[in-house]
């Protein structure tokens, strides 16, 4: 044998390391968006957000996101199954912000008097935050601002849903959570952590 046949392919060739820089990096690019992923959860029912969500169709949603915008005794059915659609995914969560007012709507809810409506928005949000990163952004811009208040409120049931969506929003990227320490989420954030430490020490 040829003592160069020995060394030829000791080397790997130049197309075979770009192959595999190509490869490394997809296999990076995906374990970024699966910690994204993982890191924003929907919330489906009381204490199981891993839940079977249940399957609504786009029209159905646009349906809801109208029936929200007048305050009726079927209002918290219908935010209930807004919050469950948005479990399916991005193109329902789309669907819903697609119709004129239905986030402002939503917000209306989240902001009114009515504790039932305020929780069942919070949740609402907290599954669409949970959408792409464009869907989350315009939640983030238009709801945070509420949420972070919220944390301070006194109504326990609203602070963990409003500190789940919140979660979720910071979640997203490092955009959304620029948004969310300009608009002060901190100060409240620790306070409330605070406090569950305290619950706790004494429990």
């Amino acid at each position: 044998m040829n003592r160069k046949d020995l060394y030829k392919n000791s080397a790997s060739k130049p197309e075979d390391q770009r192959d595999k820089r190509r490869q490394e990096g997809a296999l990076i690019r995906k374990e970024k968006r699966e910690k994204v992923l993982s890191s924003k959860r929907v919330r489906l029912s009381d204490g199981d957000e891993y839940g079977e969500p249940a399957d609504f169709s786009v029209e159905q949603v646009r349906e809801f996101a109208r029936f929200i915008q007048k305050s009726d005794e079927k209002t918290v059915e219908h935010l209930k199954n807004l919050r469950k659609s948005f479990a399916q995914g991005s193109l329902l969560i789309s669907a819903f912000l697609g119709v004129e007012q239905s986030l402002r709507a939503m917000i209306g809810h989240l902001t009114g008097r009515h504790s039932q409506l305020q929780l069942e928005a919070a949740w609402c949000i907290t599954n669409m935050a949970a959408g792409s990163h464009e869907d989350t952004m315009v939640v983030t811009k238009a709801a945070a601002p509420y949420l972070i208040t919220f944390l301070s409120g006194s109504n326990v049931l609203l602070q963990d849903q409003c500190a789940w969506a919140l979660g979720n929003m910071s979640g997203d990227s490092l955009e959304c959570r620029e948004i969310l320490i300009a608009q002060g989420i901190i100060p409240p954030l620790i306070n409330l952590l605070k406090v569950n430490i305290y619950h706790d020490l004494l429990n």
